[in-house]
């Protein structure tokens, strides 16, 4: 993971891209962003900095965390209200294409019973960001990726709702 200004990595600024972009586009009760990638085959630093983000964001609004936890390392000023609806799926590709699918299968279209998602950030894998970017298009979800660097993705006929953060 490379580390940008302010030490945020990539995927964290696929997150705040995401956050803003579901927050000018989308006005729900509850809006559910998942993050997703290889979890548990390359580093579970992922995880730890999606869970730390989540937190470190549910700070700004969530008085007992901020006393538990501390001030949020990024603070949000004059949050909207609607931005405290937001809520964080995390979930795995294993760096395999069929699970990274099927992650992505069950956050658009909530089968394991959450909130389907409005927006989502991963796969770290080319391979497993076209077909979860053909989807995303299908159920008109924007997808953000730190990792995935194939020219292939800058396609926008083909993948209209893949956007990146790394050059590809």
């Amino acid at each position: 993971m490379t580390a940008g200004a302010n030490g945020l990595t990539w995927h964290r600024y696929s997150v705040i891209a995401l956050l803003l972009l579901a927050a000018l586009t989308q006005a729900q009760e509850e809006l559910a962003i998942g993050i997703f990638g290889p979890i548990t085959s390359i580093s579970n630093t992922f995880l730890a900095t999606a869970v730390a983000f989540d937190i470190d964001f549910r700070k700004n609004f969530e008085p007992s965390l901020a006393t538990a936890f501390g001030q949020p390392i990024v603070t949000i000023p004059n949050l909207h209200q609607s931005l405290q609806n937001i809520s964080i799926r995390i979930g795995t590709s294993n760096s395999d294409p069929a699970d990274g699918v099927g992650t992505a299968l069950d956050f658009f279209l909530g089968l394991d019973g959450e909130t389907p998602i409005s927006g989502l950030v991963g796969g770290y894998h080319s391979a497993i960001s076209m077909p979860v970017a053909n989807l995303g298009a299908v159920q008109q979800v924007p997808q953000v990726s730190w990792g995935s660097t194939s020219p292939a993705l800058s396609n926008k006929e083909q993948y209209p709702y893949f956007l990146r953060t790394i050059p590809p």
